[in-house]
């Protein structure tokens, strides 16, 4: 199958599409979504010459583009379809709903990335519901890496999270965390950060959905939380999940997407972006992929809740990878499907040179998603009973060298707060006279005039509380200071 593999990922018809084999199958996702599955060997004589069969491969790629769907099907007319023709395009697969309803969908789910989750109660632990996603083994990953799978029906009551519930980590972009937030009631899942925008939760696993843990769950006061103690026991258990379902460690599965080589987690299924919690795990797969540090970094992309990718940072096809990304993640579903590298205390997220050629893709990732997880920060702290003055969100800004995040401030506000964006607008909006905005990074900014900001305590991701507006002179020298990139 190594042969196919490789025969296939350089077919110029699946170009942009995700290429994987699974025993005796040729699993392709195609980048319009389709997807389609067949056994080579059925129909090509490993005996034949090489260039025989790789033009009988080519053909048969050709077939299944053709015969590739987004429907199911049943799964009689699926068995039926597979002696016939040794195709088997995508059927109903078991499946576990995910957690993504768990909260009702916010504003800025209604914006940039539509959110296609039911309504429920946001208060404590009320209303808790769980909508489409799956769980299921290497077999169906295909059909929902880039969660094109059907939806399934809704579950009115999850179950009680008891002393004997099996505890996992689910890893999750920040702003699924803000939506459990309940300020007025001190509750909320109980996570901690990984990094500036991904973090990871507490969560049961359950025969048929995985359930949020809350504060209230293990009775316990926000911020009263023993991280060591109860992630390390979620990680073993993450562990021992892998090892209860027939894994005997952590399975990583080359695939191709975009044309680049890569390699993603392929189980637990329905926990595989766990593993971006386990940093003991991360850091001897680092140094396992390392035979020489100098050749490449390994780059760890939490993309969705079931796909984990390792890509190296010097694939010449590293743009094409990510903007394969950007096409078929669906907002519902996504992480945080930016870069990441493995540091002695920690993640880093990467962030190459303007010049690098993913550098342009790369920020429009950054800024999509920051953006998004900004506003819903927002909305969570408007929900609070504290006075924060102005909550200011961040924009999306588009320059020569790719897209930014940028934030305001207003010398009508008073006081208030800002993101850690990476652009600032200081508009003096009661001047008699209309001015020009000075425009500058946020950093920069900070340096000139470190007396206007003071960082948040215990907010997550950063912000910074801001009070008053800057004089004359400093406005000079923050105009001044305008086109310093660092």
């Amino acid at each position: 199958m190594g042969w196919a593999l490789q025969v296939a990922s350089a077919n110029p018809e699946l170009r942009d599409a995700v290429v994987d084999a699974n025993g005796e199958w040729l699993d392709i996702l195609l980048a319009d979504g389709r997807t389609f599955r067949f056994r080579p060997f059925e129909m090509i004589s490993e005996d034949a010459p090489e260039p025989v069969r790789a033009r009988l491969l080519d053909q048969l790629i050709h077939i299944g583009i053709t015969k590739a769907t987004t429907g199911t099907s049943d799964g009689n007319s699926s068995a039926t379809n597979t002696a016939a023709t040794g195709f088997e395009t995508p059927g109903d697969h078991p499946a576990k709903p995910a957690d993504s309803s768990a909260f009702p969908p916010t504003a800025a789910s209604t914006s940039a990335h539509p959110a296609t989750t039911p309504t429920g109660n946001a208060s404590g632990n009320a209303g808790r519901t769980a909508s489409s996603g799956t769980k299921r083994g290497l077999s169906g990953f295909f059909s929902s890496l880039f969660n094109h799978a059907p939806e399934q029906p809704q579950l009115e009551t999850p179950p009680e999270v008891g002393p004997d519930s099996t505890i996992v980590p689910i890893v999750r972009a920040a702003d699924y965390f803000f939506r459990s937030d309940d300020g007025r009631a001190n509750d909320s899942i109980v996570y901690i950060p990984l990094t500036n925008f991904v973090g990871a939760g507490l969560a049961a696993d359950t025969p048929d959905m995985i359930v949020p843990v809350f504060f209230s769950d293990l009775n316990l006061e926000r911020g009263e939380i023993p991280a060591a103690e109860l992630f390390g026991k979620a990680i073993q258990t993450l562990r021992t999940l892998n090892l209860e379902q027939g894994h005997k460690g952590v399975e990583l599965q080359p695939v191709t997407v975009g044309g680049a080589s890569a390699v993603v987690f392929a189980s637990p299924a329905a926990y595989q972006s766990s593993w971006f919690a386990d940093m003991d795990i991360i850091q001897r797969i680092t140094t396992a992929t390392q035979a020489n540090p100098s050749d490449f970094t390994p780059l760890f992309v939490p993309a969705t809740r079931t796909s984990l990718f390792i890509v190296q940072d010097n694939d010449p096809l590293l743009p094409s990878f990510f903007q394969a990304l950007a096409r078929n993640i669906t907002p519902e579903e996504a992480v945080y499907p930016l870069p990441h590298t493995a540091a002695a205390d920690g993640w880093r997220e990467w962030i190459p040179l303007p010049d690098h050629p993913a550098a342009r893709i790369l920020s429009s990732l950054r800024a999509d998603f920051r953006t998004r997880i900004y506003a819903a920060q927002a909305r969570t702290l408007r929900d609070w009973p504290t006075d924060f003055g102005a909550i200011e969100e961040a924009s999306v800004e588009h320059l020569t060298t790719g897209a930014v995040t940028a934030t305001r401030w207003r010398r009508s506000l008073g006081y208030g707060t800002l993101p850690d964006a990476e652009f600032i607008a200081f508009w003096d909006d009661v001047a008699a006279a209309p001015t020009e905005p000075v425009v500058l990074r946020f950093s920069v900014a900070r340096e000139v005039w470190p007396e206007g900001f003071q960082e948040m305590d215990g907010i997550w991701p950063r912000r910074f509380a801001v009070t008053g507006f800057p004089d004359a002179d400093t406005l000079r020298r923050l105009r001044e200071q305008a086109g310093r990139a660092f």
